[in-house]
């Protein structure tokens, strides 16, 4: 059967819908970046949407709604400031970046 996210906290998991429509190809994770070369510094940004569980609980359509066009506007700005998409983990977004000011700079641009 078909696999979809879910995301557990403590002994509640929510689970994202089933689309109404197939997913955008534009939404899967980022792969037009490389990511810095492990000799180099590196930055790594964490991002999260602050109370997701409890607008998950409120209405979970809207939610799945609201995460497709998060995920979006977070990859739209990622080449932009030469941020690498490491990996997703339900809104959570991994990010590398070669330098701090390109890191602060990407964040408070999607904030």
């Amino acid at each position: 059967g078909e696999r979809r996210n879910s995301l557990r906290v403590g002994r509640m998991s929510v689970r994202e819908p089933r689309p109404s429509k197939p997913m955008d190809k534009k939404l899967l994770r980022s792969q037009s970046l490389a990511p810095p070369d492990v000799k180099e510094k590196s930055f790594i940004l964490i991002t999260d949407i602050q109370d997701s569980t409890r607008l998950w609980e409120m209405n979970q359509n809207d939610m799945y709604e609201a995460l497709l066009l998060h995920r979006a506007s977070v990859r739209k700005h990622l080449s932009e400031f030469g941020g690498y998409e490491m990996a997703t983990e339900g809104d959570a977004f991994f990010i590398v970046f070669h330098t701090a000011d390109n890191m602060l700079n990407f964040a408070m641009r999607v904030q």
